[in-house]
């Protein structure tokens, strides 16, 4: 081989060697990716929970908040034992709960490495006083006549008339409720009963018993019902009536007579009258009945 072509050949291949060593060493210097992103050392937060020195056996609830809020550590403590956690750099909200005690919260700023200890003097809160209420027992009492299966409706209302308490009672069972001290009006309903109204003054931890003699309704007054329907060449059925009295209640019900009336004996108070025909509107009044009167209602039907 010519000497020359030799010597080109070497240069070009230790030229090559020496590119590819410098490219070798200067991958050996770059620090990789991954080593880069060094890990900062992790820290510690320490709570001590402080209860007062007569507090021996208190254990505190801990919650470690990161500063958008979310839990990142929680457990317990108490004067015999901390709370540690283990956290990454960062700021941190450190909460201490015990049951009759103020909450304590306090930031914390944990850097690499470091160790924050958490001393939480905890503040006895005031215990909210119980409201001793008292007892109301309600009892109906029918006359003996009415037999035992004759039952009343209780309701308890406050003196502005709003219904507190609901119930039943008979006269084999009582209606009993727990009420906060004031002044209260007991009523009690029963069909074929006079309604029944005590206003009573509950004390704290005291019982206050109603006793609710029910007196029979005197049926002695008595209201006609003609009903009245305008000449027509259109047929219909008979007409019917309903009456209900004060508290909404069905007391009287059915259709007329052939000469269109309709009459119910009742109890004195005031009363609703509603007449109705197929193909007709309703017609409705109301009426007072008068203990041993008559009350005489026309009912005039429109179309």
């Amino acid at each position: 081989m010519n000497p020359t072509l030799r010597i080109s050949k070497v240069i070009r291949t230790l030229g090559l060697m020496g590119i590819m060593l410098a490219l070798a060493g200067l991958v050996a210097n770059t620090p990789s990716a991954s080593a880069g992103r060094i890990k900062p050392a992790d820290s510690r937060v320490v709570v001590y929970p402080i209860f007062p020195s007569t507090e021996t056996q208190a254990t505190a609830a801990i919650m470690v908040y990161d500063s958008n809020g979310y839990p990142v550590a929680k457990g317990t403590a108490s004067n015999e034992e901390s709370f540690v956690a283990t956290l990454a750099p960062g700021g941190y909200t450190v909460s201490v709960f015990a049951d009759g005690y103020a909450d304590y919260n306090e930031i914390v700023k944990l850097d690499g490495g470091q160790s924050v200890t958490v001393k939480a003097p905890l503040s006895a809160t005031a215990p909210v006083p119980m409201m001793a209420y008292g007892q109301v027992v309600v009892r109906a009492i029918f006359p003996p006549t009415a037999g035992d299966a004759t039952s009343a409706d209780v309701v308890i209302s406050d003196m502005d008339g709003t219904a507190i308490s609901k119930g039943t009672a008979d006269s084999q069972s009582d209606f009993t409720v727990d009420l906060a001290p004031g002044t209260y009006r007991v009523t009690l309903y029963a069909q074929g009963y006079n309604d029944y109204n005590e206003d009573i003054e509950v004390a704290s931890s005291d019982t206050v018993t109603v006793k609710a003699a029910l007196t029979p309704l005197v049926l002695d007054g008595t209201i006609v019902v003609t009903v009245i329907v305008p000449p027509t060449n259109l047929e219909y059925g008979p007409a019917e009536v309903r009456i209900r009295d004060e508290n909404n209640n069905l007391v009287a019900d059915g259709i007329v007579d052939r000469d269109q009336n309709f009459v119910a004996t009742l109890a004195p108070g005031r009363y609703t009258i509603t007449a109705s025909a197929q193909g007709y509107n309703e017609y409705t009044e109301a009426v007072e009945v008068i203990s041993g009167e008559t009350a005489a209602i026309e009912a005039f039907l429109t179309r």
